[in-house]
């Protein structure tokens, strides 16, 4: 990844980070025990902060940034075989099963030993990205996660957590 995307993509999380900072901050104001309690003030402070001008250019410079990142080639969206494959090359169960008007229904886990997340998704590149965001997600350390083997049983008990 280039130097220059990298900045950009760290300007737009600072840039984010900073508007969540802000919103915390008329939050604690609001919340501090000598306040006056001005509930609607403290909501209209945060409606214009949170859906204003600032907020926009901020979401705005974070999807040109990811889109640049994207065309360079430097951020890639698995297709569905190569999420399911490196699933099962990393022993970590999935189901996917479908009805005609009901989309797709997508799992992480088994019936045996049960479901750790379940969703719903109208296409198959969803289902490819709800099961890489939830495996990322449930299974940090694992070898889908990490890219490598896990720590043995030996170490944490659970191969994949």
């Amino acid at each position: 990844m280039s130097e220059q995307i990298v900045r950009r993509l760290v300007k737009a999380l600072e840039a984010s980070d900073a508007l969540i900072a802000k919103a915390q901050r008329i939050l604690s104001s609001y919340l501090e025990p000598d306040h006056d309690r001005n509930a609607q003030g403290a909501i209209d402070a945060l409606l214009a902060l949170l859906d204003g001008a600032e907020q926009r250019k901020v979401q705005e410079d974070t999807r040109i940034a990811l889109a640049r990142a994207t065309a360079e080639g430097c951020m890639h969206e698995m297709t569905l075989d190569e999420v399911l494959d490196r699933l099962y090359d990393s022993e970590i169960n999935f189901s996917i099963s479908c009805f005609w008007d009901n989309n797709i229904d997508v799992k992480l886990g088994d019936e045996m030993n049960g479901f750790a997340a379940e969703g719903n998704v109208a296409t198959s590149a969803e289902a490819a990205q709800w099961l890489d965001e939830q495996a990322r997600k449930l299974y940090p350390r694992s070898k889908y996660a990490t890219g490598k083997e896990p720590p043995s049983e030996s170490e944490n008990g659970d191969p994949q957590r």
